[in-house]
């Protein structure tokens, strides 16, 4: 597939070719920069439904957004889509005639490099560790037991006695990790929580939700995370605000 703005070529794996049956709507960042898009929110907020549930109110005009906008958006932008399938037809032409003068700098090095005794002379850092490495000189053991070195415990103090020998280290180490699993814990002091945590009046915890702790959380929403299930993600919320704030806070207010 095309790169795009990346430096990676993707790779489409497809288990299933089928189409899906409806596709999903996606609120688009970009909508908000332009002009006419608060005008839009409005008129499609601006519904009302006697007799229904708050909940039932704002997932209604949630939809009625939805389309209101992708409808916007084909009478003055277009297809998104179409534009960005011709942008990205280009980029991976672009791509593919990068990767064949690519592929000719890279015969020409090669016929370049192929020249004989061009590679026989190394450099000096090659010939240094080549003549130091390669041979069975104490250069070459060293590096080779350097890892275990740094593993091995020469010695083990132990009750004012240093033990050196193996079987002795292993049993003292054996039998201080036998003595840690096998001895029981016993807890000689205690703490009194209720002294040491403040007293808190807990009594607004089940107050109602204010307009300003949802318009506190909405700020905190990342702009252009996922979208949710209904494909609006934080910036319409911060955005729109102004418009659907008492929709959102009666739908809260009703689960409460």
């Amino acid at each position: 597939m095309s790169s795009d703005c990346s430096n990676h070529e993707p790779l489409l794996l497809q288990l299933c070719t089928q189409p899906w049956a409806k596709p999903r709507f996606r609120f688009e960042s970009f909508w908000v920069c332009l002009d006419g898009f608060e005008e839009v929110v409005k008129q499609a907020w601006d519904c009302h439904l006697p007799g229904a549930d708050a909940c039932r109110v704002l997932d209604h005009k949630l939809r009625k957004t939805a389309k209101e906008l992708k409808s916007w958006s084909m009478r003055n932008i277009g297809s998104v889509r179409s534009q960005l399938f011709m942008a990205r037809e280009l980029i991976a032409q672009f791509d593919a005639a990068q990767e064949h003068h690519a592929a000719q700098a890279i015969k020409a090095h090669q016929l370049g490099t192929s020249i004989p005794g061009a590679h026989d002379r190394p450099t000096a850092l090659q010939a240094k560790i080549l003549g130091r490495g390669g041979r069975n000189t104490k250069f070459f053991h060293l590096q080779a037991c350097h890892r275990n070195w740094k593993n091995h415990i020469p010695s083990i103090l132990h009750e004012s006695a240093w033990f050196s020998a193996d079987e002795a280290k292993s049993e003292l180490i054996y039998s201080y990790y036998n003595g840690i699993l096998g001895t029981p814990f016993y807890r000689q002091h205690s703490i009194e929580l209720g002294d040491l945590l403040p007293q808190l009046d807990l009594s607004s915890m089940d107050a109602c939700f204010s307009e300003q702790e949802v318009w506190d959380t909405i700020k905190e929403m990342p702009p252009d995370r996922a979208p949710g299930p209904d494909g609006f993600h934080g910036l319409f919320y911060k955005v729109a605000w102004p418009i659907i704030k008492q929709d959102v806070v009666n739908a809260l207010n009703a689960l409460w």
